[in-house]
């Protein structure tokens, strides 16, 4: 009985060093040309790009840069949607090297569901204050079990692979990224004959989800608290994908609501050529080729809004 209770007590001690540690530096193992820690080392930054795998996939950081002859950085995560973008923003907007300019991506299927956490290096590369506020947000009622399950991983468990392999991590993501973005890695377009056949699950009247939407005015309240411009972008869909009638009342209930915000908002469907399948990689991604393309009009529609 006493070697039972002193396993636990053991097992209790390891886990909470464990559970220490993470929380107060696991940031500093995160890579130094993308997501949060890569913003610290590449700061400042004039133009921050921030949204999920669509601001990663949509821009090329460089490319930007020689166009706008500014500082650009982009902050990607998996799925990362306005409700999750809250608390990152209003740590990076309280920061003394803030950007200049803030472009919010938002995805219209993002926007009209429910908020979820698709990221965990979103957590294990945040500081321990902007963890804690991750945390109070993610656990917020309603508290399921599978929540309280998914949290615990969070803090035990999610990313300590990328502690033990760091030095390699940091080696080929240097490479491999620049300011957030690809580097040299090279996308390529969908086969034509896959092509029509792509599509989202999506109903055909949806509209922004409230919380969604909420999470929009707060963003736009923040930044104008903090004398940070900001303003929204949409890159392009597949045309097939587009055409779909849950996307159409999407990307009309979004510009509606940033219509109402007195915003600068682009829908990148526009005017962009969405029917080429070599511009893009799957249902809801740009191709190396797709990404160039917008890049150039993203840098046109900056230069005209800001001046």
């Amino acid at each position: 009985m006493r070697y039972l209770a002193w396993l636990v007590g053991a097992s209790v001690v390891m886990l909470a060093g464990l559970i220490g540690f993470r929380f107060a530096a696991s940031d500093r193992f995160g890579p130094d040309q993308s997501g949060l820690h890569g913003l610290t080392m590449n700061e400042p930054t004039d133009i921050l790009f921030v949204g999920s795998s669509h601001t990663r996939q949509s821009y090329d950081a460089r490319q930007m840069e020689e166009a706008l002859h500014r500082r650009v950085y982009l902050l990607a995560f998996n799925g990362l949607d306005p409700v999750g973008m809250v608390p990152v923003l209003r740590d990076i907007f309280g920061r003394k090297a803030k950007p200049r300019l803030c472009v919010i991506e938002v995805y219209s299927a993002t926007f009209g569901r429910p908020h979820a956490v698709q990221d965990s290096r979103l957590f294990f590369e945040a500081d321990p204050a902007l963890k804690a506020a991750l945390l109070q947000e993610f656990v917020r009622a309603p508290r399921t079990e599978a929540k309280m399950l998914d949290a615990f991983s969070l803090l035990v468990n999610q990313g300590n692979e990328t502690i033990v392999a760091y030095p390699l991590n940091r080696l080929a993501l240097r490479n491999l990224s620049y300011h957030g973005g690809y580097g040299d890695k090279f996308v390529p377009g969908i086969p034509p004959a896959e092509f029509g056949r792509l599509t989202l699950p999506l109903t055909p009247e949806i509209t922004g989800d409230p919380e969604q939407v909420a999470a929009i005015r707060a963003i736009v309240a923040m930044a104008r608290e903090a004398e940070v411009s900001v303003a929204f972008v949409e890159s392009p869909l597949p045309g097939p994908v587009a055409s779909m009638p849950g996307v159409r009342s999407l990307k009309k209930s979004l510009a509606s609501e940033l219509r109402d915000e007195e915003v600068p908002y682009l829908d990148g469907q526009v005017g962009f050529p969405e029917d080429d399948a070599a511009l893009f990689a799957d249902n809801n991604h740009l191709s190396t080729q797709g990404r160039a393309l917008f890049t150039r009009r993203v840098a046109a529609w900056l230069t005209a809004i800001e001046n």
